[in-house]
């Protein structure tokens, strides 16, 4: 976990203890981390700058790049298919594909001419085993781009800023939060991956500042600033639970990849960790 005075903590679990605890990007707001492998691990400040460090009693640098934008849009990175690559936004709406090898920007994306302001939420998906980045930006507008730079779809799910995006191949679907209190859930053609279609739409009050779906796209996340999680059906389209527990705005959820345990963030300085409509068999144990 990455919090907003720069301290970087690795948790394990099922002691719900930190492991490691430590300070990063001069104090300033950590944005994202993420593990390219069990000993690597990439960070992303409000410094401008994106750490990879190794991880071991402590965390050694070995890479660090530049990041020209200073707002709040993390990194995302191609963990399976293409590990060392990071996409990066810059001050323009252009994003930037970093090789964490060479230290080069492989891939520069451009939105083609439309006024979309900066971008606010970058995602890497997979379909068929090819890799793809979609982007939000404050236009409310999604991009998607294959990783040779060429636009494969463009869209304007919001009327305010795009906030958050994740996909579920399982599901067949692409899903994004923002700021004008709306969830749109769209799916794509297996003949065509890029003309979505059966789109869906669902408030979400005081804005959708995370999504996430479960490993088999059945349960869809939403963290909201009004401190709830809401839970979605996305089989029968329908609203099914709200988590209650923290006492400000949700910053991040996330799913497990191998199970169905649900990881929530907040601006009341807390991870709380969930089991909801449990299905598989590996599910950690963590306790009530």
């Amino acid at each position: 976990s990455g919090a907003a005075d720069g301290n970087f903590r690795v948790w394990d679990l099922e002691l719900r203890r930190p492991v490691l605890d430590t300070m990063l990007h001069a104090g300033q707001s950590i944005l994202r981390v993420t593990f390219p492998s069990p000993t690597c691990v990439c960070s992303h400040g409000r410094d401008g700058k994106v750490g990879v460090w190794e991880m071991g009693q402590d965390l050694r640098p070995t890479a660090s790049l530049s990041c020209s934008s200073y707002n709040f849009c993390p990194f995302a990175s191609f963990e399976d298919a293409y590990p060392m690559f990071l996409a990066l936004p810059t001050e323009t709406s252009e994003i930037e594909l970093h090789d964490l090898r060479t230290h080069t920007i492989a891939r520069r994306f451009t939105v083609g001419g439309h006024t979309t302001g900066l971008a606010m939420a970058l995602h890497c998906l997979t379909i068929g085993g090819t890799s793809y980045l979609s982007a939000g930006y404050e236009s409310g507008e999604m991009f998607v781009w294959g990783l040779d730079g060429r636009q494969l779809h463009h869209s304007q799910p919001h009327t305010e800023p795009l906030l958050s995006l994740s996909s579920s191949e399982a599901l067949g679907a692409l899903c994004s939060g923002g700021a004008d209190n709306a969830v749109c859930l769209a799916r794509w053609s297996s003949l065509d991956p890029f003309t979505l279609s059966h789109k869906r739409r669902h408030t979400a009050p005081n804005g959708a500042s995370s999504v996430a779906f479960r490993s088999d796209g059945k349960v869809l996340a939403v963290g909201n600033w009004d401190n709830v999680v809401r839970l979605y059906d996305t089989r029968k389209n329908k609203h099914v639970a709200n988590l209650i527990h923290h006492t400000k705005s949700i910053n991040q959820v996330t799913y497990h990849p191998a199970s169905d345990v649900l990881l929530v963030a907040s601006a009341d300085h807390t991870i709380s960790v969930w089991e909801v409509y449990p299905t598989h068999t590996n599910t950690p144990d963590l306790g009530q």
